[in-house]
């Protein structure tokens, strides 16, 4: 038996994504590698055909021959109907007249792009792609998954680390709400002399502060929110204040934090509102597991798009090792890359509750190059 095959031992695998033992409670399910993909839109235009026009797609022609009062619309409607009876082109795309003379060609599957080119006798008709062709990306052994469709019967499944960066794309939770940043916005009014108390809860941690509302509004609001920004930690939430408003924002995507106010001197009750967005912005909401090691596809180590790939959503996995990490700690998802960490170390690592998602065993130090990983999704 090599390392390189199984195990060090019958107890310890030595493979990404491979679950450490068979157990009765391990639960692994199946979902489909699609998103994020699209399908390839390309448009037609006449304006003042003359002659014959010919529609080519993927190598294949139709061609419809002109009248003699021929207009843009005629020649649009004449190359659809010829090329939907056309079983080899109608095999990859669809055809519609969009607007008068628009010839719109919409592939049938995402992921899958063809060609397409367009002549006449009076004129060169504008051929435009308006959508490009994206097919899913690949999804590599023992990431972090999100569910994009949750049902009985099907999960359309993302990697984690498609799902940050420049462009602002976002996790996806199960319920197809758009995982980003929490925000508690509370309007106060202002009061001279009564102490504001703010409270944050993140990642099982109480950070607090106060202030007694004096010269202004705006001051005090700004003073209590360097405040309270001094004692949390990076990464968590950040505090910022307005002439009226106190703001509290998730640095991180799918951190949930829980925000308080509440006043002293003065007051029993508060003179301020409370606006939440992205409440639900839970990376533990959309989680369903880690991505199985499979035998069938071990070329790339990664499951190509579109194609249906195991995950363990119960029982204990080998994920990349890239730290030490502590039994029974913590587990951190880089959302830049799906792995999974024990530390937050890094600004794109967003934490799993303990109840998710915690460390089982920590063989970095052994130089495996794996950890063993307890999942509960």
């Amino acid at each position: 038996m090599s390392i390189a095959q199984t195990s060090v031992s019958s107890r310890f695998p030595a493979v990404v994504g491979q679950l450490y033992h068979a157990d009765p409670n391990d639960e692994v399910q199946s979902g489909i590698n699609s998103p994020p993909q699209t399908k390839q839109v390309s448009t037609v235009t006449f304006t003042a055909p003359t002659g014959d026009s010919v529609l080519t797609v993927n190598g294949e022609s139709v061609t419809y021959s002109s009248d003699g009062s021929p207009t843009a619309s005629e020649h649009a409607a004449g190359l659809i109907a010829l090329a939907q009876a056309n079983g080899i082109m109608g095999a990859a795309v669809e055809f519609e007249e969009s607007s008068a003379g628009v010839i719109q060609i919409t592939s049938l599957w995402p992921g899958v792009a063809f060609s397409v080119s367009c002549t006449n006798g009076g004129e060169v008709p504008a051929v435009a792609t308006g959508t490009a062709n994206d097919e899913a990306d690949p999804i590599a052994f023992g990431v972090a998954l999100i569910s994009l469709d949750w049902s009985e019967q099907e999960q359309v499944l993302i990697q984690s680390s498609d799902l940050t960066g420049t462009s602002g794309t976002k996790l996806v939770s199960i319920p197809g709400a758009y995982l980003g940043n929490q925000v508690d916005t509370y309007t106060v009014t202002y009061d001279a002399g009564v102490l504001i108390n703010v409270a944050v809860e993140v990642n099982g941690a109480n950070y607090s502060g106060s202030h007694l509302m004096a010269t202004s509004l705006s001051a005090s609001l700004t003073a209590i929110a360097a405040q309270i920004n001094a004692a949390l930690p990076a990464n968590t939430v950040d505090v910022t204040a307005t002439t009226t408003t106190l703001v509290f924002t998730s640095e991180i995507d799918g951190m949930p934090f829980v925000s308080e106010m509440s006043f002293g001197t003065g007051r029993t009750t508060g003179a301020y509102t409370k606006a939440t967005t992205g409440s639900d912005y839970d990376i533990s909401k959309a989680f369903v597991g880690v991505s199985k090691h499979s035998y069938q596809v071990e070329e790339d180590d990664e499951y190509p798009g579109n194609s249906v790939l195991p995950y363990v959503k119960k029982g204990v996995v080998a994920v990349e090792a890239t730290e030490a990490v502590t039994v029974g700690g913590q587990v951190w998802v880089e959302l830049s890359t799906g792995k999974f960490y024990g530390s937050a170390s890094a600004a794109l690592r967003s934490p799993l509750p303990l109840s998710v998602a915690r460390w089982e065993r920590s063989l970095y130090e052994a130089g495996l190059g794996v950890n063993l990983l307890r999942v509960n999704a």
